[in-house]
């Protein structure tokens, strides 16, 4: 995906490590710090970039990340055979069954890498061939099955064709995030433990205006209480967010599922530290099978949270992140 992104970036000058604030990671062990931590969140004492200022030093980023040229709906999601493509498949088909060709079944779909694009076109796949060979003689059984072994374990089990995994410290390749999630066609769920990127804020609040798409977040009670927040923003746009009920302990999920199809997950908060400066990690990957999963899990969660975020609560978290 590197060829896709458009990007201008002004350098004025680079924060130097020995003017940074202190350390913003949270605390992931508490039991580690003594009794005093034990069953106990750590006070957070969070540092966003974004509010970092200092004169001296600092580093202004600017970038275009959607290319207009690029179309990403064809990238990332399915993407149909002609009917003329699928009128050579069938007519392979029947030759096959007749055994009126020498290509080899395997040489033969190869050439038709669209079908590894979305379950429906190897469903169909698989369906002509069925078809094709419905009633089959006896003496031609071996064939039969040979093709549809063939199709089953090479094709009817494709390989998902967003797979991806990226690593930070590394600003572009938070543009890939931003990216995938401006795919976005019918509906977002977030969860995630904290979030103070700007940037990835302004691509949802573009998919849920802009787009029109179902968004739902489900974020850590305490997180949100941080300078930087953007989830008082979002629910101010009318994104409806929900946060653990228990102070004791953390809500520290960090995944994505995109339209049911695609899901983002890893170590990866979303902040601008963990963009800079930390040690991360993010899969990208096309799966259903695996996005229902955690669909399934984010809607446990959902339904077992009783505190969504109110306009009056936003507001207030809002103005107190702001004077901090």
């Amino acid at each position: 995906m590197e060829n896709i992104i458009n990007e201008e970036i002004i350098v004025e000058n680079v924060i130097k490590e020995e003017n940074l604030p202190p350390d913003g990671n949270d605390i992931e062990n508490p039991e580690e710090m003594g009794d005093k931590l034990k069953g106990k969140k750590k006070k957070k004492n969070f540092v966003d970039y974004n509010n970092f200022n200092n004169n001296n030093n600092k580093k202004f980023i600017k970038k275009s990340y959607l290319d207009p040229n690029f179309n990403y709906e064809e990238s990332y999601f399915e993407k149909n055979l002609s009917e003329n493509e699928w009128k050579q498949i069938h007519n392979y088909a029947q030759d096959y069954y007749k055994n009126q060709t020498s290509i080899k079944i395997e040489d033969f779909l190869n050439k038709y890498k669209n079908l590894r694009k979305g379950s429906k076109n190897i469903q169909k796949l698989k369906d002509i061939f069925i078809q094709t060979f419905t009633n089959s003689p006896e003496q031609r059984l071996d064939k039969y099955k040979n093709a549809l072994n063939i199709i089953i374990e090479k094709y009817y089990s494709p390989t998902p064709f967003i797979k991806e995994v990226i690593f930070f410290p590394d600003e572009n390749n938070e543009n890939k995030v931003v990216n995938m999630i401006r795919t976005a066609k019918q509906s977002l769920i977030i969860c995630i433990y904290t979030f103070t990127n700007d940037k990835l804020a302004e691509a949802i609040e573009e998919a849920f205006i802009k787009n029109k798409i179902s968004v739902r977040i489900i974020t850590d009670d305490e997180t949100i209480k941080q300078k930087g927040s953007d989830i008082s923003k979002l629910v101010l746009l009318g994104i409806p967010c929900k946060t653990d009920d228990n102070s004791n302990y953390y809500m520290h999920h960090k995944f994505v599922v995109i339209d049911g199809k695609v899901l983002i997950t890893g170590s990866f908060n979303w902040t601008v530290q963990a963009v800079k400066y930390n040690n991360e990690n993010v899969i990208m990957i096309q799966d259903e099978e695996l996005a229902e999963k955690y669909e399934k899990e984010f809607e446990r969660l959902w339904n077992e949270f009783k505190h969504q975020i109110t306009n009056e609560e936003a507001n207030k978290l809002k103005n107190n992140n702001n004077n901090v």
